[in-house]
């Protein structure tokens, strides 16, 4: 049981180092200024930041997973059909994160201290999401299945509000 919220712990606190150094560069060399100026919706700017974050915080966490199994001792218990249900739910976590994260990380390049602060202000609102995947990743662990299951539902669908309402404020955030 333990071993799906230490993976989520680790896949969060990479994120956010992540989702901080995402913003930096564009915000210190203008990138972010000159994009608004080349006429780019900020819609389109936002999922692809989301995506491009999600690709690379998926890519390590599908680094991190094994390696954390090992420790575990329960890398063994998986079988192939347990690494597909792990793999999506490792997915659909990621791209919630990220929605979310991207948002916040926008806020937050301005200000001062401001590592510490995307830490303040992401986990109380990612919260419900982190909660429901490492719910749902101690449930592939523990050989359940995940049909029909309240936190697969609440992961998927927290992933989808946050990715929405993140998407109608960005153009706010940025400007």
């Amino acid at each position: 049981k333990l071993a799906g919220s230490v993976l989520w712990v680790a896949f969060t606190f990479s994120g956010v180092i992540g989702l901080n150094r995402s913003f930096d560069i564009e915000r210190s060399s203008g990138g972010l200024k000159g994009l608004r100026l080349t006429g780019i919706d900020p819609g389109n700017l936002y999922f692809s930041k989301v995506f491009s974050n999600a690709l690379i915080l998926f890519l390590i966490d599908i680094c991190i997973t094994p390696i954390a199994l090992i420790f575990f001792g329960v890398l063994e218990m998986i079988n192939w059909l347990g690494w597909l249900k792990l793999t999506g739910v490792i997915a659909i976590g990621t791209l919630g994160f990220c929605a979310g994260g991207v948002l916040l990380a926008g806020m937050s390049s301005n200000a001062k201290g401001r590592e510490s602060l995307l830490s303040v202000i992401l986990f109380p609102i990612l919260f419900p999401l982190i909660i429901a995947a490492s719910k749902c990743t101690v449930s592939i662990l523990n050989s359940n299945p995940l049909l029909g299951d309240i936190w697969l539902i609440m992961l998927v669908g927290y992933s989808l509000i946050v990715l929405a309402v993140s998407f109608l404020l960005f153009e706010y955030i940025i400007e």
